[in-house]
């Protein structure tokens, strides 16, 4: 093999571990959380999914928050004074969501900075967001809540369950 060839194979090979190990996936994270001392025992959850189970994003999504509740040792009970609320989306990664400043084009604060496509990028990407929010009896208390994302090519069960565990995990202090 001349010393051309092989710095051909050499170039090749690279090229092909640098883009293998690019990748739009980033892991489930938490962005806020307001949480409690501890989780109430009992909750209502809204919309809890029923009977057989979906592969729909949201149905996941909620099999998967109510999943970590009973972890957790909470118990769906239709009389709580708590009430469970969860949403999920998937959005393109390039759009961001802010809050616009009175009369200014420029954002105030990022609540979900946009991602830029790279060349190495192997898809459109896109942000799975999710928000699971506890409001309590006391209607004038701030309601406890807990927002994440990941990015990927496509929402997967197994992130999706990841992001449900660590939005409820984040509920309580400590």
């Amino acid at each position: 093999m001349t010393s051309h060839q092989i710095g051909v194979v050499f170039a090749v090979a690279t090229a092909s571990l640098t883009l293998a190990a690019c990748s739009v996936a980033t892991p489930p994270r938490l962005a806020h959380a307001s949480p409690l001392a501890t989780l109430p025992a009992t909750v209502v959850v809204a919309g809890l999914p029923e009977g057989e189970a979906s592969t729909e994003l949201g149905n996941v999504f909620g099999v998967a928050v109510w999943a970590a509740l009973q972890q957790h040792g909470v118990v769906h009970d239709a009389k709580s004074p708590y009430r469970l609320t969860t949403a999920i989306v998937e959005r393109p990664a390039a759009v961001g969501v802010t809050q616009l400043k009175t009369g200014s084009p420029a954002p105030d604060d990022w609540i979900s900075e946009p991602r830029r496509h790279h060349w190495y990028d192997g898809c459109q990407a896109k942000r799975i967001e999710a928000t699971v929010l506890l409001t309590g009896p006391d209607q004038a208390e701030r309601p406890v809540m807990a927002r994440g994302a990941f990015d990927a090519c496509s929402a997967d069960k197994a992130r999706v369950e990841e992001l449900a565990r660590i939005l409820v995990a984040a509920l309580r202090k400590g």
